[in-house]
């Protein structure tokens, strides 16, 4: 019983990613081919061609304007186009400067916080930028921006700082920003790993705009409720 449950699992799943890709088929407009050609006239350095519409043949989805295409630098990464107010604006340069960006935003919270290692990953909210062949450090002054930051720090000791100490350094780093943050910062004692706990603290900080933090929180461990350590504060 077991052995068919799996098997009727695996079928299901197949089925799924079939009706998917079969839905990247969809055959592209003469725009979108447009939005394409001139992509590849910006990054010529990569190789860009359509896949599909963002939005059809899955699960009945429809089309949102937006054209999935395939990077020939970046093949397994899933780079997105769209057209909003007259301008081409895509996720390529996200994901062409993930790595780096995690790196320069870890390097950049050494400053704040005494722990072993930090660890950092960029989801940015804000997940497309117009199309802009630029330099990393031309990405960092313009389009880089503590949006969504997620942060693992590591102090094999646990002697990490008190909830005010927190809230201090988490105010001190969207001063220095000047900018919206959406930030989730984790205290580990040591390196997360598949089975590891969840962490000791996890902070949380949102704004509702630049000099605007909407709250600061705090959940214990594996507890599951938010204790606010600050709301509504402005400067």
């Amino acid at each position: 019983m077991k052995a068919f449950r799996k098997a009727a699992a695996i079928g299901m799943i197949i089925g799924i990613c079939a009706t998917f890709f079969a839905g990247c088929e969809t055959i592209r407009t003469e725009e979108e081919q447009q939005w394409v050609d001139e992509m590849n006239e910006i990054y010529e350095d990569d190789e860009l061609t359509y896949l599909c519409d963002s939005g059809s043949g899955f699960m009945g989805g429809s089309a949102r304007n937006e054209a999935v295409v395939r990077s020939k630098k970046m093949p397994d990464d899933y780079i997105v186009l769209q057209k909003k107010d007259g301008k081409l604006i895509s996720n390529y340069n996200n994901h062409l400067y993930a790595k780096e960006s995690d790196e320069y935003i870890a390097e950049y919270l050494e400053d704040y916080f005494d722990v072993d290692s930090i660890e950092v990953k960029y989801t940015p909210d804000e997940g497309k930028t117009e199309l802009d062949n630029c330099s990393f450090k031309k990405y960092v002054k313009k389009y880089l921006h503590f949006d969504y930051v997620k942060v693992e720090l590591i102090k094999r000791d646990g002697n990490f700082p008190s909830n005010d100490e927190m809230v201090e350094i988490l105010t001190n780093i969207v001063k220095d920003r000047d900018e919206k943050c959406k930030m989730m910062v984790t205290c580990y004692k040591y390196k997360k790993t598949k089975n590891s706990d969840r962490g000791l603290r996890h902070y949380y900080l949102t704004m509702n705009g630049p000099r605007d933090i909407e709250f600061i929180s705090v959940t214990e461990g594996d507890e599951r409720g938010q204790t606010k350590l600050v709301e509504n504060y402005t400067w």
